[in-house]
Order: structure tokens, then sequence, then C-alpha cells
């Protein structure tokens, strides 16, 4: 019988959050800079934001390239994002622990997130993903502790990062209130109320700004449009596209270079217009994307190589099969405590569902799949192995 019992330990974390610096640490030193465009793209509007004040991108948001330039760029940023991936393991372990009670469990959970491949990848890319990612555990976090106001600031913070769960926050905020810790309704009203009045004081900058830019109100950015017809057009095959070639042509739109809102606009219709008059094109493309979202490994072919795919179906794939196990079989029990990151889960996938599907996309999911799927693991690990499993907590 082999003895899990060191996962108990309380220094235990702590030797997993630095072996999961030591490996982001190496990464950063061997893997090859993927120079991504949007990594470049960032680190250039944060420099051009504070010197300049200007943002010429009309689809990012502030907030990311606002961290590349208070971190200096570079090997200082990626220092920094490693960082933020070092605290987000942390986080995998807090939120485990608050889920099901187990140290031995969080530190599994924590070990996993350490030597995840995507974790370590993300942490030395120059991409919003780590510190997307880092924001929105840390909010699930303290929402469970019950810490709303805390978690709303958070929560609006990441908005500006990235926009894609702006219209979920409130009702996440009221399947903490209502499932789990069963709040009383003039508490509920007062929390989202709440959650209104930061919204306002954390936008509004941002709102200024880009009314002095477009001379137009513009809540969020205009990045909506480019999104919703790149995965919803004639072109598209494979219900990818964002970055132009076969899944999609925006040289119908050129001639509204500078008329970025009307663009924006004229995007839209088309994408609506092209679902309305092809439901079942759509239909088609939603269950590509949805492959596409969950997929076992990179689409990409600089990704898509036997050693990537082997790395990926050895991390992800298992720890898909098991969070699947979980939600099959384990998630009814104590169902409550469950219901936000579910729901979570199923407005990121629609989401990506209806827009475009990528495993990028995915990433803010991962560390829930990483928690549940290792407590599936657990039992298995307990049942058939024999392994030393139950008596510690």
């Amino acid at each position: 019988m082999i003895d899990l019992g060191f996962l108990k330990n309380e220094n235990t974390i702590v030797y997993i959050l630095f072996f999961s610096l030591i490996l982001r640490l190496i990464a950063l030193v061997f893997l090859p800079d993927q120079n991504f465009p949007d990594a470049m793209s960032y680190e250039d509007h944060g420099i051009w934001l504070f010197k300049e004040g200007i943002f010429p991108a009309d689809v990012y948001m502030p907030l990311y390239p606002i961290w590349t330039y208070i971190t200096g760029g570079g090997i200082t940023l990626r220092v920094a994002d490693i960082v933020l991936s070092v605290m987000t393991v942390w986080l995998v372990w807090k939120i485990s622990y608050t889920l099901f009670n187990s140290s031995k469990l969080a530190s599994l959970s924590a070990l996993a997130a350490a030597i995840w491949p995507h974790f370590i990848f993300y942490s030395v890319s120059g991409l919003t993903e780590t510190a997307y990612t880092f924001i929105i555990c840390f909010s699930f976090y303290l929402l469970y502790r019950s810490s709303y106001k805390l978690a709303i600031i958070f929560l609006v913070t990441s908005i500006l990062i990235r926009p894609t769960l702006e219209p979920f926050i409130p009702i996440l905020l009221f399947s903490f209130m209502f499932f789990i810790h069963r709040l009383p309704g003039k508490i509920i009203v007062k929390n989202l109320c709440f959650f209104g009045l930061v919204y306002l004081c954390i936008m509004s900058p941002w709102w200024i700004f880009q009314y002095e830019k477009y001379d137009d109100f513009v809540r969020l950015n205009l990045g909506a449009g480019h999104i919703l017809y790149s995965g919803n057009n004639i072109h598209n095959k494979t219900g990818g596209g964002i970055g132009g070639g076969v899944d999609v042509d925006f040289s119908d739109f050129r001639y509204m270079k500078d008329m970025p809102i009307e663009r924006n606009r004229a995007m839209k219709e088309e994408a609506i217009n092209f679902i309305k008059n092809n439901p079942g094109s759509f239909v088609n493309l939603m269950g590509k994307k949805f492959v596409r979202f969950w997929r076992l490994w990179p689409y990409a072919d600089e990704y898509n190589k036997p050693h990537f795919i082997i790395i990926s179906l050895l991390s992800y794939g298992l720890m898909l099969f098991a969070f699947i196990h979980f939600l099959l079989f384990f998630v009814i029990k104590n169902w409550r405590i469950h219901v936000p990151i579910i729901l979570f889960i199923i407005f990121l996938t629609l989401v990506h569902i209806i827009t475009i599907g990528s495993i990028r996309y995915r990433f803010p999911i991962e560390p829930f799949i990483i928690i549940y799927g290792c407590y599936s693991i657990s039992r298995f690990l307990e049942k058939y192995c024999g392994i030393f499993w139950k008596n510690y907590r």
C-alpha cells in the first residue's frame, strides 16, 4: 500500500510553489520566444498609452498593456507573469480545499497545476491568459469566502483585460449568494447595487478615454463585431478564423478602415445575417467550435506535432476524462457549492461556440478542470490502486 500522507504536510504547498517557480523559470530560459503578435502589440500599446496618450488598437482592453508597461516588458514582464502563475497554483490549492476540505487533495491539485503544460507555457508567453486567469481564480476564492466587495472589484477589473465575462458577472454573483451562502433578498440586492457602483467607478475612465478617441460612447471595445464575424461568415469552415486566412476575409470592410465604429457595426450585422440566413451552417460551425474549444491538443500547425500531442494527452486529456467522471458521478453530492463554477464553464463554452473556438480561450476554465479532475483521480487511487488516501485530510 502506497502512503500519500506527505501531501497532508503543512509545508507541502510551499514546496509545490517553489517547484512551480523553478519550472517556470526553466521555461523562461529554455523555451523559445513564441513572438506572438498580440504579445508584442500589448507591449507597444502600453508604451504608446503612457508616453503618447494614444491607444491605436480598436479590439484591445487597456489593463494588460498597462501591466506590460508597469513591469517593464520583455523579461521582467515574463517574470511578473510567472509570479502570477505561481500565485494561481496557490489559489488552486485554496479553492480545492474550500470545496473538498482536504489538504491532501488540495496539494494534489496544486501539484497538477504546477506541472500543467498550459500554465507553464502561458506564463512565459506575454499573453493575457496568465493575468486574467489569476484574477478569475482569486475572485472565485474571495466569493467562496463571502468577500463579495473585494471579489466584485477584481471581477470588474478583469473586464479591463478581457470583456468576455461582463454580462455574466451579475449571474455569477447571484449564484454564490443564492445557492451557496443563501443570503436574504435585501443583501443580494445590496451586493448587486454595489457591483453596479463599482462597475461605474472602474469603467468610467475607460469610457472617457474611448469617447475622446471615437467621439462616441464605446462601453468595452470594438472587438465584438470582429470576433462575431470571424466565427460566422461564408468562409469559415473550421470554427476558427481570428487570425484571418481561410476562415475569414475582412476585405469587404477595408473601405471602413477609418470608420471603426461603423466597421464594427457592419461586421456584427453581416454575422447576424449569416446566422439568420444559414441556420444549418451556424449549427454545424457551433459543433466545430465546441470541438476546437475542448480539443485534446492544439489545432495550429506549429503545435500539431507528436511531442505536443503526447504532452497534451497525458496532461489535459487525462484530466478532462477525470473531470467528466466527476461531473457524471460526484457533482450531485453537495451540488450547490459547485453551481457557480459549472455556470462559469457553461457560459464561457457558449460564448466561444457562438463566436470562435480556440483552446487559448479555454484556459481560464482549466484550473477548475484540474481541481475536479484531481478529486476523481483521488477516488480512483483510493479504490483501485491501494493508495492510502481516505484517512488523511
